[in-house]
């Protein structure tokens, strides 16, 4: 977001993610009380509001992470790294007139050892939290608190389409299906009509004729039987027809 920390001794440079102090009056002063330092002693309230302290300075537990945002929670203030600035510091308003004497030139001596003892203390911390805050959540955002319901809202609805994109492919497929099988049942009436009509052909010629006048009722009634059973297969009603030649062939021998 590219706003540099006002913390004192903070490493980070102006391109780590921050975030301003907050317009609530309570909240400001929350703030304002944990990273109070010597260089914010000049400045006025409204300089102060327009300071930013970046992510290092706050909790994983302090985050609100929604769509791989990091959003920060409502109501929490800085609670890492900060520098151990003397009790005058935090409350500027009551410093009495013998404390406001202390010379700047030992305090900034006290300032810097402090800061520097810190830092090399949680150096390997911070090196640590950097390398797990990039491989998990790359983009840090001030979102307003409204904004929350709102993103939920939208979570639930693109569950609810994927879950309609789900039935609807489901559908589309069983219609497949079906399309295949009745396509499958019509081929298979095509070849049914096509094999009655062969047959019905074969079956009208002279010497089919003169074979089946040889049999009697109940025989040529039993092989139209077989012939329909076998749903006029060429197979079947050519043997049986050949079989009753064959026979008489015999007979007649």
């Amino acid at each position: 977001m590219g706003r540099a920390c006002c913390i004192l001794g903070c490493p980070s440079g102006g391109d780590a993610p921050s975030h301003h102090i907050p317009k609530n009056p309570a909240l400001f002063q929350k703030w304002k009380s944990v990273i109070y330092s010597e260089k914010m002693r000049n400045m006025t309230d409204e300089q102060i509001g327009k300071c930013a302290v970046c992510y290092r300075h706050f909790t994983d537990e302090d985050y609100l992470i929604t769509f791989r945002v990091r959003k920060l929670r409502r109501g929490v203030t800085p609670s890492l790294n900060l520098p151990n600035i003397p009790a005058i510091y935090n409350e500027p308003n009551t410093v009495n007139t013998e404390t406001a004497e202390i010379s700047n030139a030992s305090l900034n001596t006290c300032i810097k050892e402090e800061t520097t003892s810190e830092i090399s203390e949680t150096g390997s911390f911070i090196t640590e939290m950097e390398v797990s805050k990039t491989a998990d959540i790359a983009l840090f955002e001030d979102l307003p608190d409204e904004t929350e319901p709102c993103l939920k809202q939208l979570q639930l609805n693109n569950q609810n389409k994927h879950m309609e994109q789900t039935s609807l492919a489901k559908d589309l497929f069983k219609l497949y299906c079906m399309k295949i099988m009745w396509r499958k049942r019509q081929a298979k009436f095509m070849e049914w009509r096509q094999y009655k009509k062969q047959a019905e052909q074969y079956e009208k010629t002279s010497t089919i004729q003169k074979l089946l006048s040889f049999l009697t009722s109940d025989e040529i009634a039993s092989i139209k039987t077989k012939i329909i059973k076998s749903k006029y297969s060429p197979k079947v009603y050519v043997k049986e027809y050949h079989e009753i030649a064959k026979r008489k062939a015999l007979e007649q021998l």
